[in-house]
């Protein structure tokens, strides 16, 4: 018999091992994709998931995106950075280039001395609960730098993050940023 797509996925494809995994069976988890079978269904750990802990999760997830998009506009490096996950298992592609935690550190303590100001909001935020302790969100991102000459850079693009709970604190351990050029500003 032909195996599916879902079939095939491993556990450890599809949620990065930051951590611990959303089930805490290693079997249940492992068993011909059942975390992507278990995330389609809304169920955690076997569970089904109820409404108001997916909710709790919303919530939480949305207001740490609202927290980093403060922190950028106020030019504050370690408070954008505490949204960050320092783990090994972290990764950014941003503009397709590869970047670890330390490089994402280290261009943004840079970067921010450099701007006069910043505005990142996210439009049509999207929080997909993957399970008690993973989300991922999407988003619209409209960026409008201007640095310190008062030059001003405007793009656009869509952005990802994998948000994993740990120590119980909500934190980006995974990214994705698209940006272009924006026209008709």
């Amino acid at each position: 018999m032909k195996q599916t797509s879902v079939e095939r996925i491993g556990r450890s494809q599809l949620i990065p091992s930051v951590g611990r995994t959303c089930s805490e069976s290693d079997d249940e988890a492992d068993a011909h994709g059942a975390t992507v079978l278990a995330v389609v269904a809304g169920k955690v750990g076997g569970q089904t998931m109820e409404s108001a802990q997916r909710e709790s999760v919303v919530s939480a997830v949305e207001a740490q995106m609202r927290s980093f998009e403060a922190a950028e506009r106020d030019l504050d490096a370690d408070r954008a950075l505490s949204h960050f996950a320092a783990v090994p298992d972290f990764h950014v592609y941003n503009d397709g280039r590869l970047l670890t935690y330390e490089q994402v550190a280290a261009a943004v303590r840079g970067g921010f001395p450099k701007v006069r100001s910043m505005a990142t909001p996210f439009t049509n935020l999207r929080v997909l609960v993957l399970c008690a302790e993973s989300a991922l969100v999407s988003a619209t991102l409209h960026r409008a730098v201007t640095d310190s000459a008062g030059t001003v850079t405007r793009s656009q693009g869509a952005a990802t993050w994998l948000f994993r709970k740990i120590d119980g604190q909500w934190l980006i351990v995974y990214g994705q940023l698209d940006h272009r050029p924006e026209t008709g500003a």
